[in-house]
């Protein structure tokens, strides 16, 4: 019978069929127990289990929901059942995905029994066919695994379209043709082991919160988030305090149903990317969501430790956690994406598994929303209104009669913006914080006090005002003049700081180009038409061809007059001498104007619209991620390593062509560890970035720490490279938490070698330095051993002038085929010298290429750093590392060498887990880049 119901029989444990087993142990009280026979054309399954709720079984390939192992459309069959008022309602679904299953559209069912657990609970049979009839159903395989779960309460309805969260959930590897017999009872399972842990957090401004539910016999976790918000929610699990590599599930509730998702944020701190357009898994189990009171809740669950690289693991460790909100719901498209700005965030470390959080830090601290808003209100301030303000008293004085006040006006609201942003900005940025460190923040200091000096000046001006004066005073007229145009070059100058330093789009960059260029032409135009007619009058004249002085009949043109003050215009300028004609001045309306002036008001236009147009990039600027201070790990200790005062020679190294370059090194005791430790974050001590060019650090198995400090142009016999840090990188280097740096017991790694690469092109003789760096280890081993491998291209030259010269270096399959194992790659960081302008590395596997890395290969020689990368390298890979350099600065070949007037092709890989190899590469090829090969600048 094909049907939805069936009446219950008695109260008699079920034992028809031929085959038994406990799906659960004692453990967990339910009882489920699975009974079947193999027919000659179906099987007869029954199922039973104690709850008065619901029972799942279902059938896959893999044990999930979603059969990702095979290429089946419909996923896994899936068959619940549940008590309504004495009888039974069972239907036939089927999943795709790790959520709520789908009914069948077609019901095949074949319920052929029914009966009531006398310990509270229930049980039921059917048949299945060997062969599927429906496009929703699976043929049924003997290798097929037992997916199995027990709900609490039942559905609502009897129609079974939505039923509550399981609470008992597994799979079960079924020998579907072998024998097998149910004992009386259950096995015993390990009554120590709980079998949920339940945690909670909530963050201190009680706008988010996310409770967790942790079943370790399932290795899973259930995620409760709320969000005080009706738009979407996020809630990132991040590899390092930051955004980057963050593990990211996100989501939203509309019309009452809950969409969540599993994505990825990448190095780039953009919106999260899903999984699966990544390459990697969906491994989240959707259990719904809602909406009230202006909160949005998101159940979901997912596992504890899986193999997606996209997705981290829960350890018994601090794991830096962050989360959004947005106003508005996600597009639910092909790409489920967010793609509007947050309206709040924050970030904490969490243990989910011992329950503990700490550095709970939210944007009401400092982040991008002040910086937006910041650099907005400073843009109108200095570039729409400082300007028009210093454009009207230039230039309109002689055509518009109330030029002074207008100016007054818009110079006046410029001061109260400009204090407005500053006053802002260093509340937002907090008390804990640093002020006026930064040359942004110093040179910005300083507008700010030439801003509240200027009105001051143009206030002493017009109380000094005499209308029969000679001769502009020195003070306080031009000195009022001077500091408007000094602070207006100075604010412009430190907008384009802001720019550069805070990384924003190229967008803002190229809009603020093209409002400066135009306003430079337009600014232009005008200097040279004033002064034209300055010089053919030999006096002060009207601005703008439209605007030339109309004299009396007699055209006379021998009046010496003296120039505008402050406030004159044509009513109140005085003749030196008495004339026999005054000069008629046009003193026109200002329709007159609009009409007079079209290349002016045209001009106006444009700048306006460029000006909204850098306002509008401005405001869509991504906000800064929430960065949390670094979580010093379980017993974490420190170790700094440093130069004293240390005087930079000059020519240490005996070659008068690069006296310059000073290699120095020194050698550090890591002292007796009496057990093995891991290294879990490197940070860099500079102490003058304009003398120190890069610092490497070095291990070696003997001690050289006799030697003090010494000249070493190359890597110490038997070093292990350990950690780079050039001009420009970030100051810290932090490991993904699975894996570290072994030193201590069990290592040769007892002593270090600190190298500085010191550039000195004055060859200064009393400059000294004390940079160093600063060793973060903890004693809590992680999973894996990092390692570092250099990828190089060496022995080449560069001819003189050429702006496009192409060098590579392969790390050939003679190399890789020797790797006894996969190596995870999770930082790149690529180094040339002063010629270098590209560097990227692209990988082969069986001699066709499969990726390049690192997406950011534009090469600057002050901005170096290690970029994130996520590349697995496998035996016999091809790694070929390719520098482009610009050499029409030279008229001499540039050689491949240490010096920094000679050149140099690396990439250096930070991988896990660790091999013996740390170098490998070859002599540098010269490619043409015209002749069609690959490069990601043409691709």
């Amino acid at each position: 019978t094909l049907c939805a119901k069936f009446e219950l029989s008695n109260g008699t444990p079920f034992s028809g069929l031929a085959e038994c087993v406990w799906l659960t142990d004692d453990s967990t009280g339910v009882d489920y127990r699975l009974w079947w026979s193999l027919g000659e054309n179906d099987i007869q399954i029954a199922v039973e289990a104690k709850t008065t709720g619901w029972i799942g079984i279902g059938f896959s390939k893999d044990g999930t929901m979603d059969n990702r192992l095979t290429d089946s459309l419909t996923g896994s069959d899936v068959y619940v059942g549940f008590i309504n008022n004495g009888s039974l309602y069972a239907y036939d679904y089927y999943a795709t995905q790790q959520s709520i299953p789908t009914k069948d559209a077609v019901q095949n069912l074949d319920v052929f029994n029914a009966w009531e657990h006398p310990d509270n609970g229930f049980g039921f049979a059917f048949t299945q066919p060997y062969n599927a009839s429906e496009s929703q159903d699976n043929s049924f395989d003997t290798t097929f695994q037992v997916i199995y779960a027990v709900g609490k309460e039942p559905p609502t309805t009897t129609e079974g379209d939505r039923f509550e969260k399981h609470f008992v959930r597994g799979h079960k590897v079924i020998h579907w043709e072998q024998s097998s017999v149910c004992s009386e009872k259950p096995p015993q399972g390990d009554s120590h082991k709980p079998s949920e842990i339940e945690h909670a957090y909530d963050n201190e401004d009680d706008t988010f919160g996310v409770e967790w539910h942790i079943h370790p016999d399932e290795n899973t976790i259930h995620f409760k988030v709320k969000a005080k918000t009706t738009g979407w929610v996020a809630i990132g699990f991040s590899g390092t305090p930051d955004m980057i590599r963050s593990d990211a599930i996100y989501g939203w509730v509309s019309n009452g149903v809950a969409h969540i998702y599993d994505g990825y944020i990448g190095e780039d701190r953009e919106e999260p990317k899903l999984d699966t357009a990544l390459g990697g898994t969906s491994d989240i189990v959707v259990i719904g969501g809602s909406e009230k009171d202006g909160w949005t809740i998101l159940e979901f669950e997912r596992p504890l430790t899986n193999s997606d690289v996209y997705d981290v693991d829960f350890a018994d460790m601090m794991l830096p956690v962050i989360w959004a909100l947005g106003e508005d719901d996600g597009q639910t498209t092909e790409e489920e994406k967010i793609d509007d700005k947050h309206e709040s965030a924050g970030a904490a470390y969490i243990n989910f598994l011992s329950g503990d959080s700490d550095f709970d830090v939210g944007q009401t601290d400092y982040h991008g929303a002040a910086q937006s808003i910041h650099g907005i209100i400073m843009i109108l301030a200095w570039v729409l209104l400082a300007c028009s303000g210093n454009y009207v008293a230039r230039y309109l004085r002689k055509v518009w009669k109330p030029w002074f006040w207008i100016h007054v006006s818009l110079q006046c609201f410029a001061v109260l913006l400009v204090l407005t942003a500053f006053v802002l900005i260093v509340a937002w940025k907090g008390e804990d914080n640093e002020h006026f460190t930064e040359p942004h923040e110093i040179l910005g200091m300083i507008v700010v006090i030439l801003t509240i000096l200027q009105p001051l000046l143009g206030l002493l001006a017009h109380w000094r005002y005499d209308p029969n004066r000679r001769r502009t005073l020195v003070f306080p007229n031009i000195i009022h003049w001077i500091v408007g145009g000094v602070t207006t070059i100075a604010a412009l100058s430190n907008i384009v700081l802001g720019i550069i330093l805070y990384d924003v789009s190229m967008m803002i960059v190229y809009a603020f180009v093209a409002w400066f260029v135009v306003f430079i032409i337009f600014i232009s135009i005008e200097e040279s038409v004033k002064w034209y007619y300055h010089f053919k009058n030999d006096k002060v004249a009207y601005v703008g061809a439209p605007d030339e002085p109309v004299l009396d009949d007699d055209e006379s043109d021998n009046i010496e007059l003296e120039e505008l003050g402050d406030e004159e215009d044509a009513s109140t300028r005085k003749p030196k001498s008495s004339p026999k004609k005054q000069d008629a001045y046009v003193n026109p309306s200002f329709l007159e104007i609009l009409m007079n002036n079209k290349l002016r008001i045209l001009a106006f236009i444009i700048n306006l619209a460029l000006i909204g147009y850098l306002v509008y990039l401005v405001a869509d600027v991504p906000f800064d991620p929430v960065v949390l201070p670094f979580q010093h790990c379980q017993d974490c200790q420190e170790k700094t390593f440093k130069f004293e005062n240390y005087q930079i020679p000059v020519g240490v190294h005996g070659d008068a062509s690069s006296n310059q370059t000073s290699y120095i090194c020194k050698a550090f005791d890591l002292g007796e560890m009496a057990d093995p430790y891991h290294i879990v974050e490197i940070d860099a001590q500079i102490d003058d970035e304009s003398i120190v060019h890069h610092m490497f650090l070095y291990t070696v198995p003997y001690d050289l720490t006799g030697q003090g400090y010494y000249p070493c142009l190359t890597m110490p016999e038997s070093a292990t490279p350990l950690w780079i840090s050039a001009v420009g990188a970030q100051s810290r280097f932090i490991l993904p938490p699975q894996a570290g740096v072994r030193i201590g017991k069990g290592t040769d790694l007892r002593y270090a070698v600190l190298q500085i690469h010191y550039d000195n092109p004055t060859l200064a003789t009393n400059r000294v330095d004390s940079s160093g760096v600063t060793l973060h280890f903890t004693r809590h081993l992680r999973e894996f051993d990092v390692g570092f491998l250099l990828l190089a291209a060496n022995d080449f030259s560069i001819p003189p002038g050429h702006n496009d010269y192409e060098i590579a270096g392969t790390c050939t399959k003679d190399e890789t085929k020797l790797l006894p194992y996969d190596l995870t790659v999770f930082s790149a960081g690529i180094h040339a010298h002063r010629l270098g302008r590209k560097i990227w590395t692209e990988q082969y596997r069986d001699n066709k290429k499969i990726g390049w890395f690192p997406a950011e290969y534009d090469y600057n020689f002050n901005e170096q750093r290690f970029r994130d990368v996520d590349i697995t390298i496998k035996k016999n890979d091809e790694l070929t590392v390719h520098c482009v350099y610009d050499s029409t600065s030279k008229t001499n070949t540039t050689f491949e060498g240490e010096g920094t007037n000679q050149e140099m092709c690396i990439t250096m890989l930070a991988y896990y887990p660790k091999v013996d190899s740390i170098y490998c590469g070859s002599k540098g090829e010269v490619l043409d880049k015209n002749d069609g090969h690959w490069r990601p600048d043409t691709a």
